[in-house]
C-alpha cells in the first residue's frame, strides 16, 4: 500500500511588525511547492534554501532564509512525552488541537528567549498524529 501523502501548506509563524499570520487557506503567490521524497508535499516562500542536512533513519529536511527556519521529521522514532508539553516549551505556550489529512493533530505556539544579542525566537510546533499515545506520522 502506497504511503499516504499529506498536502499542507505550511503553518508558519511569520512575525510581521508584531503580527502573526498563522492560517490561511491559500497558497501565497510566489510560493514554491516541495516534494519531499513522495511522502510529503508542502510549499515554502521562493527564498527559502535546503540545509544540507539528513535523517539517518528518518526522513528530516530543514530549510531556511536567515530570518526563518522549517524543518520535520517524518515518521519520527521518538517524540515529546505529550505530559511534558508545558514544561518543555517556553513563554506564552498555546496548545491548539485540530486535525490534518483525517489524523488528530497538536499545534504548539510558543517563545524562547535567544542567545545575547539576539531577538527572542517565536515558535510553531506541528504534531501530525496521536501524540498522546507517541503515535505520530509527522513532526514540524
Amino acid at each position: 500500500m502506497p504511503v499516504p501523502k499529506f498536502y499542507l501548506v505550511v503553518v508558519l509563524l511569520l512575525i510581521l511588525d508584531g503580527r502573526s499570520a498563522l492560517c490561511q487557506t491559500a497558497v501565497p503567490d510566489g510560493w514554491r511547492k516541495v516534494d519531499a521524497e513522495g511522502r510529503l508535499t508542502f510549499y515554502l516562500p521562493p527564498d527559502m534554501e535546503q540545509a544540507n542536512v539528513h535523517g539517518i533513519e528518518n526522513l528530516y529536511q530543514q530549510y531556511s532564509n536567515g530570518r526563518m527556519k522549517f524543518s520535520f521529521v517524518y515518521e519520527p522514532d521518538a517524540v515529546l512525552a505529550y505530559e511534558d508539553r508545558e514544561s518543555q516549551f517556553g513563554r506564552d505556550y498555546q496548545e491548539i488541537k485540530t486535525e490534518v489529512d483525517g489524523r488528530p493533530s497538536f499545534l504548539f505556539i510558543y517563545r524562547r528567549d535567544a542567545a545575547e544579542g539576539r531577538a527572542l525566537s517565536h515558535n510553531a510546533d506541528v504534531y501530525v498524529g496521536d501524540l498522546p499515545k507517541a503515535q505520530v506520522k509527522l513532526w514540524m
